[in-house]
């Protein structure tokens, strides 16, 4: 890996580029969207969890499903928040 590369793992799997090739602010901006929108995703998701109606008619299978969206979507959310971090922070 030369100096001026840059390595992220994301979603399980490393990805190398050059990053003198980057824009970084439009990096940071797509990612940002993607955070948004993941977190919307999430707090509609939690909704519907703590809705006694949704639980009461729902089948199980679709709660349980909709419980590990949940967990996948958070862990998502703070590796986004972290990717970002790093991003604005390189040097």
């Amino acid at each position: 890996m030369t100096h001026n590369s840059l390595s992220s793992y994301f979603e399980d799997t490393v990805v190398r580029i050059e990053a003198s090739v980057i824009d970084w602010q439009e990096e940071i901006e797509k990612l940002n969207k993607k955070l948004r929108k993941e977190e919307k995703f999430l707090l509609q998701s939690r909704k519907k969890l703590e809705n006694d109606q949704f639980l009461k008619k729902a089948p199980e299978h679709v709660i349980s499903h909709l419980r590990d969206k949940v967990d996948s979507k958070a862990k998502l959310i703070s590796t986004l928040e972290q990717q970002i971090l790093k991003f604005e922070n390189r040097n």
